[in-house]
């Protein structure tokens, strides 16, 4: 399945390769912007614009909790593979940390300076990297939320994080125009991709981890080598 939030208010779930709509969820007006699932898609967490998260079990289509961030509101999310916790990232630039299904606070993560933007978890759900409008990536782990380290190159936001699938890198885009690679757990930079000459907004690793893909403001989709981060390809055709 692939899952889109929408201006709507709805979250529609579709089918691959076909792209066929298979249901279309929705527990409010406001909004959709953000989604994260859990590893065998059983589980997908919403954030809305009213910053309310709802918990949707995906194979009967309901709704397992619903609760609002009252503090910093919620910017961004990921979901553990194994479904259990949730991390959610505010405009006060803390990271929270959710047990689910219950929803129960587990602990807020300081050090941001400034709103998070992003958010992405190893696969193994023991490891969170979180960016943001201060251009530090910060690493955490998990469950505990203790701090690890921080990454510092990018000279503004942080607007995505990719990790490997492997657990070992995490790739960074920003609005300095540059994809960052980093070595996990210990954050060593290995590598600088430029290409873009606007912001660079999204990011995904191929399941191999041989291929990176970014997008960004300059209209271009750009693909590139991993682990040693040669340009492959520029997509060009999107105008806006």
């Amino acid at each position: 399945l692939l899952a889109s939030g929408g201006h709507d208010g709805t979250t529609k779930l579709w089918s691959l390769p076909d792209g066929a709509l298979v249901d279309t969820l929705q527990a409010g007006n406001d909004p959709v912007w953000r989604l994260s699932a859990n590893r065998d898609g059983t589980l997908l967490a919403s954030a809305s614009v009213g910053d309310t998260i709802t918990l949707w079990s995906l194979p009967d289509r309901q709704v397992l909790t619903t609760f609002a961030v009252q503090a910093g509101g919620a910017e961004c999310l990921a979901l553990s593979p194994n479904g259990k916790l949730l991390a959610s990232g505010g405009r006060d630039g803390a990271v929270r940390l959710w047990s689910l299904p219950e929803a129960a606070p587990i602990a807020v993560l300081t050090g941001h300076t400034r709103p998070l933007r992003c958010l992405a978890m190893r696969a193994d759900g023991h490891l969170l990297a979180s960016g943001g409008a201060d251009g530090d990536v910060r690493l955490w782990s998990l469950p505990d939320g203790a701090p690890i380290g921080v990454l510092a190159g990018h000279g503004d936001w942080v607007m995505d994080l990719a990790v490997g699938p492997d657990g070992g890198s995490l790739a960074s885009a920003s609005t300095d125009r540059t994809v960052r690679l980093w070595s996990l757990p210990d954050g060593a930079p290995t590598g600088v991709l430029r290409g873009h000459t606007g912001t660079v907004s999204c990011l995904a690793i191929s399941p191999d981890g041989k291929l990176l893909v970014s997008g960004g403001f300059d209209n271009a989709v750009r693909v590139w080598s991993l682990p040693d981060g040669a340009p492959l390809k520029a997509l060009v055709g999107h105008t806006t």
